[in-house]
């Protein structure tokens, strides 16, 4: 298995909602493969009828004959976070006002289906194709998944 975060956050996703029998079956049904790429190549060879990964490089991927599935229950939400360490320089603090900024904000909405973080950027067109769905609770869930 690998330890890419949508590996990760599928797994414990089960382990939460479903406790052990979540655990057994996501450790007994499901392969990771690594990269994107590596998932793109396996369902595209039907060596795999479903593959997961994060939208921004499922867009890439429908054009070889898959097709983006958003799960009626919702979509699993994988967060990016930004930290930065004490004592950043300017120039860091010049990168993470850009990453945050309208420009830079509309185009990962756009490019990469990134849910933006300012509110009235519009989100991403396939978010909106499905209600919006996401499987979410809240952040103390999300973080409970980790421990």
């Amino acid at each position: 298995m690998t330890a890419t975060p949508p590996a990760v956050l599928f797994k414990q996703y089960y382990k939460q909602e479903l406790g052990q029998k979540g655990e057994d079956f996501v450790e007994n049904n499901v392969e990771y493969l690594g990269l994107p790429i590596d998932v793109n190549k396996a369902v595209a060879s039907k060596e795999y009828d479903i593959g997961i990964m994060p939208l921004s490089f499922a867009m890439f991927s429908k054009d070889n004959g898959s097709a983006i599935c958003w799960p009626k229950e919702g979509a699993f939400h994988l967060t990016q976070v930004m930290i930065m360490k004490k004592g950043y320089s300017e120039e860091t603090k010049k990168a993470a006002d850009f990453l945050v900024s309208q420009k830079a904000q509309k185009m990962f909405s756009d490019g990469a289906s990134f849910i933006p973080v300012i509110p009235n950027i519009e989100v991403p067109k396939q978010f909106k194709e499905n209600n919006k769905t996401l499987l979410w609770k809240d952040w103390n869930s999300f973080i409970d998944m980790a421990k």
